[in-house]
């Protein structure tokens, strides 16, 4: 005899259905959770990872600004105070820039911006800039172009003797 669905072992195979139906929904309903959990954990992270590279994208900014202005003055002897410093809030964060000058032979410079901060976690963050700035007089530049004196310049096409510097 074969079971019929509408008789009694037929009604056991529906319940025992029911039952796989409602196991295999539950462990469904888990993956997903699980899914969502792992989504939320990756939001998070991508918004730590966001937070800190507008940090830093607004510490290279405020370095990168000091030397520039530093590279402008039209006093290029002039050296900020050992150690000079501003304080900057910019939205969450506030950033201490500090500045370090230092004569190199050869009529240089080197400069030092240094930003620190810190993160959303508490923890110091720091960033330094690097420049060289000459501390001659921009004008003068154009000298270097010229032979020294007394040194024939390069013929001019045309011409049998090239043109001495008077």
């Amino acid at each position: 005899m074969t079971p019929s669905l509408h008789g009694r072992s037929g009604g056991s195979l529906r319940k025992a259905g029911r039952g796989a139906t409602l196991l295999e929904a539950l462990i469904a309903l888990l993956l997903v959770s699980l899914g969502l959990v792992a989504l939320a954990g990756l939001q998070l992270s991508l918004r730590h990872s966001a937070d800190h590279a507008r940090q830093l994208g607004d510490a290279t900014h405020l370095a990168a600004e000091a030397l520039e202005s530093q590279r402008q003055s039209r006093a290029a002897t002039a050296m900020p105070p050992p150690g000079a410093w501003r304080d900057e809030v910019n939205g969450n964060t506030r950033f201490e820039l500090s500045l370090e000058d230092s004569s190199l032979p050869g009529g240089l410079r080197a400069l030092r911006a240094t930003v620190r901060w810190r993160d959303r976690h508490g923890d110091r963050r720091q960033l330094a800039l690097d420049s060289l700035v000459q501390t001659q007089d921009p004008a003068l530049s154009a000298a270097l172009a010229l032979p020294p004196a007394g040194r024939p310049m390069l013929p001019i096409a045309g011409m049998s003797t090239p043109p001495t510097r008077p």
